[in-house]
This record gives C-alpha cells, sequence and structure tokens, in this order.
C-alpha cells in the first residue's frame, strides 16, 4: 500500500522534456483528427458554415506545436 510520502514524491517529481513531449505528441494528433471529423460531420450535416472553424481550431495546435519545435531545433543549432 502507498503511504502519503510514495505519492509526493511521485507528485512533486518535475517531467522531463522527453515525456512532456512523448505525451503532447499523440494528444496533438488525436486533437487534429478528431477537428477533421467534426469539421467533416458539420460540412456534410447541413452546418457548413461550422466546418472552416473547426478545422482552423484543430490546425492552431498543431502550427505551435512544429514552430517551436523548429525554433528549438535552430537554437540547438540543428540547420539543414
Amino acid at each position: 500500500m502507498l503511504n502519503r510520502s510514495d505519492v509526493s514524491r511521485a507528485v512533486d517529481r518535475p517531467r522531463s522534456r522527453a515525456s512532456v513531449r512523448g505525451f503532447l505528441r499523440p494528444m496533438i494528433v488525436a486533437w487534429a483528427a478528431a477537428g477533421l471529423v467534426i469539421g467533416l460531420v458539420a460540412q456534410f450535416s447541413g452546418w457548413g458554415h461550422w466546418a472552416s472553424p473547426i478545422w482552423a481550431a484543430a490546425t492552431i495546435p498543431v502550427l505551435l506545436a512544429l514552430v517551436a519545435e523548429i525554433v528549438i531545433s535552430l537554437r540547438r543549432g540543428d540547420v539543414g
């Protein structure tokens, strides 16, 4: 059985960048896929005026992650 100190150590431990990245990448893919599906459903169910904003909302997090990856890569000196 876990005691309070075991739980507090697990909660207080900072996540590494790799673990955060490993968590965020599938979430971003799921967000984009959900936005694509919801936008298509809106388009074909008579709510076509909502499709573009839905697709934009699904694209923005992907673009932000891409820009962040590019900036991180350039700061490390990875060019080309």
